[in-house]
C-alpha cells in the first residue's frame, strides 16, 4: 500500500495528460494500451511497460500550440484522454523561504488553464486540477522521480517537465489507484 492508504485496483487502460501551465508550459503524458494488458496484470507491470513522453511549451505565447496538442493525443491513443493540470492560484504578498517577497506573478498561466479547459470541455475530456504544486512536490520528489526512471534532468530547465511529472504520478495514484509499479519502486530502493 502507498502512503495514501488507497486499495490497489485492477490494471487498466490509462492516457493521462499532465501539465504545468505557465511561461513555458511543461507537459508529462503516459499512458498504457490495452493490447499491453494482455501481456502484465497489475503485479507484473514495470515502469518500462508505462509509455512515457515529455516536453515543454513556450516561453513565447502557446495558446494554440496547446490546444492543438491536446486535441492532437485525444485521438492517438485507444484509451479516453484524461488531463491533470496544476491549478493556478493567485496569492497576494507572498513571501518565500527566506522572508523574501516573491512580486513577480505570472497571470498567463490563467490563460494557458483555460485553453486547457476549453479542449477539454470541447472534446469530453476529464479534467483534474486538485493538486496545488505544494502538494505535488512534497509527495512527488525528485528522488521518487528518479527512482522512477522520470526525473528529466538538468533539473533546472526540466523543471516544468518535472513539475508536469509531479501531477502526473499524483493523479495516477490518487485518482486512477495505480499504485505498483510506481510506489514499489519507491519502496524497494529504501
Amino acid at each position: 500500500m502507498s502512503s495514501l492508504n488507497l486499495p490497489q485496483k485492477p490494471l487498466e487502460p490509462f492516457n493521462v495528460l499532465a501539465f504545468d501551465p505557465g511561461g513555458t508550459t511543461g507537459w508529462a503524458h503516459a499512458w498504457i494500451h490495452p493490447e499491453m494488458l494482455e501481456v502484465v496484470t497489475s503485479e507484473t507491470i514495470t515502469m518500462g511497460d508505462i509509455g512515457l513522453t515529455t516536453g515543454e511549451f513556450g516561453p513565447n505565447n502557446h495558446h494554440r500550440q496547446l490546444y492543438d496538442f491536446i486535441t492532437k493525443n485525444q485521438y492517438d491513443q485507444l484509451s479516453p484522454l484524461e488531463i491533470a493540470c496544476e491549478p493556478f492560484h493567485y496569492r497576494q504578498n507572498v513571501v518565500e523561504d527566506g522572508g523574501k517577497f516573491r512580486g513577480k506573478v505570472e497571470l498567463i498561466s490563467a490563460e494557458y488553464i483555460g485553453v486547457i479547459r476549453l479542449a477539454c470541455q470541447q472534446f469530453g475530456l476529464e479534467y483534474y486540477d486538485r493538486f496545488t504544486p505544494g502538494e505535488a512536490k512534497a509527495y512527488v520528489t525528485d528522488k521518487k522521480l528518479e527512482l522512477l526512471g522520470w526525473l528529466q534532468t538538468p533539473k533546472h530547465p526540466m523543471r516544468h517537465r518535472n513539475d508536469a511529472l509531479r501531477q502526473l504520478v499524483k493523479y495516477l495514484i490518487v485518482k486512477k489507484r495505480v499504485q505498483h509499479p510506481i510506489t514499489t519502486a519507491w519502496r524497494v530502493a529504501k
